[in-house]
Formats: structure tokens, C-alpha cells, sequence
């Protein structure tokens, strides 16, 4: 605090009233003070005790003032004239010129404060210089314009600081709220002069009235609010919620494609190769040879690998020797258990040995624009303003826009909407104790176990009772915006496991491609055997035609022709059987081509499809903790209220009519009417983007030392990757899980409908707190618990004409000269001080000749707290 206010007192009779204000700290009425008690003898300090909250810390002035370096401090020397020698003008001193030499620019206001009651004064009334030196009127009255009653006679302690306490807390500007006393910014009259002081304060708590209003205003117990469009129509609730969900998250991964799934390669088609005749008569004759050499299966081998031969690259290879992360990955495709946990981390092994890129680093996939669509979709289903053009717009029922009424049918939680009822025996055969609403690849694997395990004569019961209560569950969860981008997520990650696996065989396919099959090598040795026979059937011929020709057994001529005959013969029958004979080789060698051909393919997609899965499983892992973080947002967006102050708890009755406590009390008709315009007025379309902000923005503190970064960028927070060890999302999530929302928008919020209630909207907030309940218990009207403090006051009523001398009434220095009045309020409940001061006069002014004071009324004299005081009439000129 900058300022600091020190009483002081001498006499022992005065020091009841720091010790009434120790009461009022303790009730959180006041702000801290100082009480400087009478000095003990032989002491060189100055002993201070500083009083804050009730409670009091003993320590030396000069360490005070060092600790809180106050800028301005007012000291308040508290005197009383009922008694000799009640004057603080020896402490005050000494304490004025301790302060002032304590260094540093510390500005002073000095008081003297003289207490009085009429025809007790026993004292002398001294001044001193350069002191404001205020008499307290000894009136009491529940207003400037009220009756007043005076303050006569002989008084307990107690009683003399009961009266006394409004004047010193407005004085030393110690009423909660009220930074500012009276006497701050006046001069110090000239001369030892007094004047006159008569303290007015309220205090009206409308703790109840604020609390009754925030859960209306600020609440979602009804749903969200339903906005106003800029032409003034007012959103709808959504009915059908599935629907508007899943647009919703259709128009998200619109927008993302690239996530899902990169560019696949198509195989080229291999050229079709048909054996001719012409083509067979070529191919005869290097087969004839291979079959004289006995090796027709190597002929068959290099017929079939004249084109090209494939040969897995480094990387597929590499691949292929990842056995037991390659089992993995494939594991749920081929029906064998395994995490999609596991999964992920076999596909980072799977894609480590992929080598590096061109630039010698893994190029990952930025997600930012992930992140911020799927949370401004979200936004948008709850405040129906469209935030990523017509892919996203929001829902429209006709021409109205549609909204979201709950936040758990955006986005459910794990702490409240998790799947948890899974007896024992099922949570044991499928290693599962709970399934978080958003947690799409678990959700299936699961339910894919449940329905084997009702198959079970043994387990069948429990798990079909399970099964029921989880389908009920999903047709639930199922229906959410966070549940439906998971799904689809969570499909495109199976489909890529699957062409892995697909990719996978048609590679381990092709390269089994080497060799030629046992069937195919034993037609080339039949066919060998074949063309053999008929080739020595030739050879025969032509030398049993020769030697007849030799012989002249038939002439040459027939020899010759002949000859051309068995030759002719020999061929045609030798192709038309090698033809034959090669037709399945043929078909052979063009499926061998149309697998290499596919092999070169599959090659590069299966390295995209690795990727792409990893990609989708890193997506994955973070769409966890973003659904999460967007489920405890929409639950409560507002966030935890910050602490608000209780009821303040008044002094009890026992004070001064100058000063009263009230509680403000609710009427439910009136906060329902004035929540209901506050909602359109602060809940626009659109309005969650501070809101979200503010969420946001609130990660660096929650998560401390380690959220630092955030601190300045928050939006760091949409980068963070699930390949780094040191993830910021998790953390943040389970702070929020932990410590709820942060209050900062709701506590924003809250301050502008509270400035609007104080400034255009203050005939509202009289409303709200229009009927006040005292302390007594009475009921009263605002206006009249107020007493017109808060209005001008024309005519006010002067200081009681008995405590001047004549010459002071003559002069009519009775009435207030000056009317100082501060009104502080904190949140909806609000403090009023008005104080009235005469003008400067001189002591004798305020000594009149001692004479009793009649009664004109004629009552009779009532005990208050062991002092006798006479009511009477409102005080006029009642010398004459």
C-alpha cells in the first residue's frame, strides 16, 4: 500500500479505540493501520504495531516504515478533553519528526483528533501548530438530515471510542475501499484553530445479490447462451446434434486432406508379350541348343528375366529387416493384439530406416492449423459465428442459427464421460479399465475383444451385460464433435496399417520372383525331350532318303523332294509343338513383368503409407490432449469465479447510528429479469474468442517454470509435437484437469457487467439492491438504509449549538462548511463516507460558559452502553 495511517495515544482512557478498530480489521471493514501505544519509560523506540486482518505485528517505527515505504502517511493523534492530561501532543510530536526524518519523500498529514462529550469536558483544549486540530461532534444521527441525538456526560472507554470510530476511520482514510480521507489534499489552517467534524458511513454488502446474479449471468446450468446475430434474431438450440457434428468435423479434415494421406504412385502397365509363330520359329532354334546341352530351364530363366529383374532398394530392405517392429505395425491388420501405442512407435522405427531425407533431416508435418481448426469449429457450434469460411460455417436451422446447449455434447471428458463399468473378468481378457470418449482406436479394438469374448460360454454373460452398456455409451459419446474427428482420424490410421500390409505383400511377392517353378521346369524338359525326339526322327529320314538316293534305290529327284518334305515337316511340327509347349511359359513371364512393374510401385508407397501412418498416429496422440483440453473448456469456459468475499460481517449492533451494516437482499425476479439483459448484451455471436483466448493464455501460469515460453506465445501450444520427449500439451492438460479452467475471462467479464451496472445500467443495479436488511434485522429500502448520503445535502443540520461559545453562534460557525463525501464500490457492494467540517475558529470559540443543557421535549435521560444520553429534537438555535 502507498499510504499508511498511525494513531496515536497517550492516555490510557483512548485506547479503546484502536482496539475497536482491531474488531473492524478483523471483520475485513478496514484497511491496516498503525497504533502507537503510550511510550514505556526509558525506551529509544518507538514501539508500532501494525494491525491488518485482526491480526497485530509488534515492530520499531523506523523498520515499519522501511518495509512498506508508505508514500503518505497520516498521523492521527487521538486526544480526549473529558479528562486532564488526556492530550497526545508530546507523542505526536516526537512520532511527526521520527517520520519525517525516516528518509525517502514521504508526504504527512497531521491530526489531532480531540474526542468531547457535552457537559464533561474537563480538559484542556489545546492546538497544535501546523496540525489540523478536529474536534469530533458530540451528535450521533443515521443521516445528514436525520434526528440527531446528543452526546452527554460522563462515558465508559468503551462508549468514547464506540462514538468515536466513525470519525477516526474516516480521518485516517481507513474504510476499506476509501483510499482518501478528508483532510489528505486541505491545508493546515492558519493559527491554533479547531474545527468541527460529524462523520456519516454505510457500508451495504450485496455479496448475496452478486453471487445470485453471476450464476444466472455467468452460468451455463441452462445451457449456452443464445446469441443475437448482428440483425437481432436469436440463435436456436440444435436438436439434431449428431448431424451438426459431424458437418462440422467433415468440414475440418476438408480442409486437411494432407494429414490423412499423401500421393500414391500408380504402377505402370507392363506390355503384354504374345508368343507368334514367327516369334516361336526365332526362339526354336536357341532352344533346340539349350536342349542338346541338356539346359532348357536355363533357357526358360533368361527367356522369362530379359526385362528388368527387381531388386529391393536399401530403405525396403531395410525395412524388411525390422522384423519385430514390422510384425507390430501389420499385427492389427493380420488380427493380433497390439497397442496403437506400440504401433506408433514400431512405424518411428519403420520410418527411421527409411534413411533421412535429401537434406539429411525428417521434414514432419506442421499441425498448428490443425489445432486452431478443430478449436474454432468447436467455438463455432457454441457461439454460432464461423470461423474458417463455408467449410466450417456454423449449424443453420432454416434461416436461425443453430448452437450446441451443452458443452458435453461438443466435446465429452475423460474424468466425467469415460466408459468405466467393465467387470473384472472382461477388464482382465481385454486389458482395459476405462475407454475415454475420444479414444476412437481404442474404443474399436475394444469392442472388437468384447464381442469375441460374448462368444465365450464361460465369459459370455458378463461380457454380453458389458456390451450392452457399452453400445448404450458409444450411441451417447459417439454423437460429439471431439468423438467424430477422432473417428475419422482413427480410421485413416487402420487404412494406412492396411496398405502397409497390402504393399508389404505384393513386395515380398515380387521378390520371390527368382527361379522358375518346378511345374514350369519339367515342361521345359518335356518339351526338350520333345523337340529331341523329333529332331533325330529328322535325322533319320534324311539318312535313310540319302542312301537310297546313294543306293539309286529311288532316283535323286525323289530323294530331293523328299528331303524337302521331311524338312518342312520337321519344322512345322517342331514350332507348332514349341509354341504349344511355351504358352504357359509365356503367361509366366508377362505376370512376372506385371509384378515388377508393381513391385517398383509398391516400393514407394509403402515408404508414403509408413509415413503417413506415423503421421496419423502422431496427429492422433495430440487430438487426445487438444479434445481433452476442449472438453474441460466447454464444460465451463468462464472458469473457476476468483475468490470472491464472503458476506462481510458488521460489528454487530453495538454502534453508532452514524454508521450501519446491510445486507443487500435478493429478489429473484429482479436478478432473473436483469441476467437475462445482461446475457444479450455480453454474449454476442462470436463471443468465445476472448474467452478462448484468455484460456489460452493462462497456460504459462499454470504450468510454471516449464510454461515459460508460453508465457509471451501461447499459441505455442498448437505446435508442439508428439515426437518430442517433452510435450507441453500433456502438462497443461492435467493442470487443467487438476485446477479446473482459470477464472481470467469469467473474472473480465464479470468486471465489465459490473462497470455497466455501475455506469449506463445503474438504475438496474438499484434495483437489484433495493431491499436492505440491517443488522437488527429490519428491512429497509435502499434509499432509506443510504440516510441521503449519496444526495446533495441543501440544508444540512448544524453541530450541536451547546458545544460553542456565543460569540461562535453569533457568528453562526455552528453549521458545516464543508461537505467532503466518497462512495467506493467492490464489485456490486458499495461504501459511503460523508463528513461535514465547520469552519477554522479558535479554542475559546468552543468553550462556552458552563450551563446545563434542559431537555425542551422533557425526556428523560436513557442508558447507551453505561453513558447518559438525552434524545432530542433535531437541533436548532435553541440559545435564544
Amino acid at each position: 500500500m502507498s499510504d499508511l495511517t498511525i494513531l496515536v495515544t497517550e492516555n490510557p482512557t483512548l485506547a479503546g479505540i484502536p482496539a475497536a478498530l482491531r474488531d473492524w480489521s478483523a471483520a475485513g471493514l478496514i484497511r491496516p493501520f498503525v497504533w502507537v501505544p503510550p511510550a514505556t519509560p526509558n525506551s529509544r523506540l518507538i514501539e508500532a504495531r501494525l494491525v491488518e486482518s485482526g491480526d497485530v505485528v509488534v515492530s520499531s517505527l523506523g523498520d515499519l516504515l522501511a518495509r512498506r515505504s508508505p508514500r503518505h502517511v497520516r498521523i492521527v493523534a487521538l486526544t480526549s478533553e473529558l479528562v486532564d492530561g488526556a492530550d497526545s501532543a508530546r507523542n505526536a510530536t516526537s512520532l511527526a519528526a521520527a517520520v519525517g526524518g525516516a528518509g525517502g519523500e514521504i508526504r504527512t498529514t497531521l491530526v489531532q483528533l480531540v474526542v468531547t462529550r457535552l457537559e464533561a469536558r474537563e480538559g484542556a483544549l489545546t492546538a497544535l501548530e501546523g496540525w489540523h486540530n478536529i474536534l469530533i461532534s458530540p451528535d450521533d444521527a443515521a443521516g445528514p438530515t436525520k434526528p440527531h441525538t446528543l452526546l452527554e456526560g460522563p462515558a465508559s472507554d468503551e462508549d468514547i471510542a464506540q462514538f468515536a470510530l466513525p470519525a477516526v476511520a474516516a480521518v485516517g482514510a481507513l474504510f476499506d475501499g476509501v483510499e482518501a480521507g478528508p483532510l489528505d489534499d486541505t491545508p493546515v489552517p492558519p493559527g491554533a484553530t479547531f474545527q468541527v467534524l460529524r462523520v456519516f458511513a454505510r457500508r451495504l454488502d450485496a455479496s448475496t445479490v452478486r453471487d445470485a446474479l453471476q450464476r444466472q449471468t455467468l452460468g451455463l446450468t441452462d445451457g449456452y447462451p443464445l446469441v443475437l446475430g448482428a440483425g437481432g434474431a436469436s440463435a436456436t438450440y440444435v436438436e439434431n446434434i449428431d448431424l451438426a457434428n459431424l458437418d462440422m468435423a467433415n468440414g475440418l479434415w476438408s480442409r486437411h486432406l494432407g494429414i490423412l494421406r499423401s500421393a500414391r504412385q500408380n504402377p505402370q502397365l507392363a506390355q503384354v508379350e504374345s508368343l507368334g509363330i514367327w516369334k516361336a520359329f526365332r526362339m526354336l532354334w536357341s532352344f533346340l541348343w539349350a536342349s542338346i546341352k541338356n539346359a532348357p530351364a536355363e533357357w526358360a530363366n533368361k527367356v522369362i528375366y530379359t526385362g528388368k529383374q527387381w531388386v529391393a532398394t536399401t530403405a525396403t530392405r531395410a525395412i524388411f529387416g525390422q522384423n519385430s517392429a514390422f510384425a507390430v505395425v501389420v499385427g492389427g491388420v493380420r488380427g493380433q493384439s497390439a497397442s496403437w501405442q506400440t504401433q506408433v512407435e514400431a512405424l518411428g522405427a519403420l520410418e527411421n530406416s527409411l534413411g533421412p531425407a535429401q537434406d539429411g533431416h525428417h521434414v514432419h508435418s506442421r499441425m498448428d492449423s490443425l489445432w486452431q481448426d478443430l478449436v474454432s469449429g468447436g467455438l463455432t457450434l457454441l457461439d454460432g459465428q464461423p470461423r474458417r469460411g463455408d467449410q466450417m460455417d456454423a449449424a443453420k436451422i432454416g434461416s436461425d442459427t443453430g448452437i450446441i446447449r451443452f458443452g458435453r455434447f461438443l466435446a465429452p471428458s475423460r474424468a466425467t464421460d469415460s466408459f468405466t463399468d467393465i467387470p473384472g473378468a472382461v477388464r482382465a481378457a481385454t486389458e482395459t479399465d476405462e475407454l475415454a470418449p475420444y479414444d476412437t482406436l481404442q474404443i474399436r479394438r475394444f469392442g472388437t475383444r468384447l464381442s469375441a469374448l460374448a462368444a465365450d460360454p464361460i465369459a459370455g454373460a458378463d461380457a454380453s451385460a458389458t456390451m450392452e452398456k457399452f453400445q448404450a455409451w458409444w450411441r451417447r459419446v459417439s454423437a460429439t464433435y471431439t468423438t467424430k474427428v477422432s473417428l475419422r482420424l482413427s480410421d485413416e490410421f487402420e487404412r494406412r496399417l492396411a496398405e502397409i500390409a497390402e504393399y508389404t505383400a505384393v513386395l515380398q511377392a515380387a521378390q520371390a520372383t527368382t527361379g522358375i517353378p518346378d511345374d514350369i521346369r519339367h515342361e521345359q524338359n518335356r518339351l526338350a525331350s520333345r523337340l529331341r525326339f523329333l529332331l533325330i526322327a529328322l535325322v533319320l529320314l534324311i539318312t535313310a532318303t540319302i542312301t537310297l538316293g546313294a543306293l539309286a534305290v529311288i532316283p535323286w529327284l525323289v530323294a530331293g523332294i523328299a528331303l524337302g518334305v521331311w524338312m518342312l515337316g520337321w519344322l512345322v511340327s517342331s514350332v507348332l509343338t514349341f509354341l504349344k509347349g511355351q504358352r504357359r511359359l509365356f503367361q509366366l513371364k508377362n505376370m512376372r513383368a506385371e509384378a515388377l512393374s508393381k513391385a517398383d510401385a509398391a516400393e514407394y508407397n509403402l515408404a508414403a503409407a509408413i509415413r503417413d501412418a506415423r503421421r496419423c498416429g502422431d496427429a492422433y496422440a495430440l487430438l487426445l490432449q487438444w479434445a481433452e483440453s476442449l472438453a474441460i473448456f466447454a464444460s465451463d469456459p468462464l472458469g473457476q469465479a476468483s475468490a470472491q468475499a464472503g458476506p462481510n460481517v458488521g460489528p454487530g449492533t453495538d454502534h453508532p447510528l452514524a454508521i450501519q451494516f446491510g445486507q443487500a437482499e435478493v429478489n429473484d425476479r429482479e436478478v432473473a429479469r436483469a441476467a437475462s439483459a445482461l446475457r444479450r448484451q455480453f454474449f454476442p455471436v462470436g463471443w468465445l474468442d476472448s474467452v478462448w483466448d484468455a484460456f489460452l493464455g493462462s497456460a504459462g501460469h499454470l504450468l510454471g517454470a516449464r510454461g515459460t515460453m508460453l508465457l509471451d506465445e501461447p499459441a505455442l501450444l498448437y505446435r508442439q509435437r508428439a515426437i518430442q520427449e517433452d510435450v507441453l500439451l500433456p502438462r497443461w492438460v492435467e493442470a487443467l484437469t487438476e485446477q479446473g479452467v482459470p477464472g481470467t475471462a469469467g473474472d473480465q467479464t464479470w468486471e465489465r457487467i459490473v462497470h455497466t451496472l455501475q455506469t449506463t445500467a445503474r438504475d438496474e443495479l438499484e434495483r437489484l439492491l433495493g431491499q436492505v436488511r440491517t443488522e437488527t434485522g429490519a428491512p429497509t429500502a435502499l434509499n432509506e438504509f443510504l440516510g441521503g448520503l449519496t444526495a446533495q445535502v441543501i440544508t444540512p443540520t448544524g453541530f450541536p449549538t451547546t458545544l460553542f461559545s456565543a460569540s461562535a453562534i453569533t457568528g453562526d460557525l455552528m453549521r458545516p462548511h464543508v461537505t467532503w463525501c466518497r462512495e467506493w464500490s467492490e464489485g456490486l457492494s458499495r461504501t459511503v463516507v460523508l463528513a461535514q467540517i465547520s469552519v477554522p475558529m479558535p479554542a475559546e470559540y468552543l468553550r462556552p460558559e458552563a450551563r446545563r443543557h434542559e431537555d425542551p421535549i422533557g425526556n428523560v435521560g436513557s442508558s447507551n452502553g453505561g453513558a447518559t444520553t438525552r434524545l432530542v429534537r433535531p437541533i436548532v438555535d435553541d440559545i435564544f
